[in-house]
């Protein structure tokens, strides 16, 4: 029987510094991601298209959201993860416990994995987008009735 391919792949693009740390509950972690998308379908036995990260030639790919950016094509600042709080891309917080400070890493994930990644992408672009000044304040409350009938 073959060995079930793994969800994830790293690879690291820029090695990172000191020991990995202990990523405890609570730990916040402040990281910049950017989302690429292979523009061909891609072959699970063939894997990945390679390209040229080190020069910054990616044309197999397409950008889908990068933190770097402002909006509409981005977040404008870093995310912010805090571990064991059910983020609702789990993948994200495994890829980072592997992580070093300052590291640099490309992560090629199944995509099983990111089922729920158009509903989060979609929030977080939401809070990054500027708001109009003129409507500014909040809507608090809310309200539900019910009504039984005799019978």
């Amino acid at each position: 029987m073959p060995e079930p391919r793994p969800k994830c792949i790293k690879k690291v693009l820029h090695a990172g510094r000191g020991a990995l740390p202990d990523y405890r509950t609570g730990t916040k972690a402040l990281f910049h991601y950017e989302t690429l998308k292979p523009k061909d379908p891609v072959k699970p036995e063939v894997g990945m298209p390679e390209s040229r990260w080190s020069v910054g030639l990616r044309d197999d790919y397409e950008v889908i959201d990068n933190t770097r950016r402002s909006w509409p094509g981005g977040y404008g600042k870093p995310l912010e993860l805090i571990f064991g709080k059910k983020f609702q891309l789990p993948v994200f917080e495994t890829c980072l416990r592997s992580m070093l400070a300052d590291e640099v890493s490309q992560f090629d994930i199944e995509l099983s994995e990111l089922c729920t990644y158009p509903m989060v992408s979609k929030k977080l672009r939401d809070l990054a987008k500027p708001h109009d000044k003129g409507h500014s304040h909040g809507h608090d409350s809310h309200m539900c009735a019910a009504a039984l009938s005799a019978g």
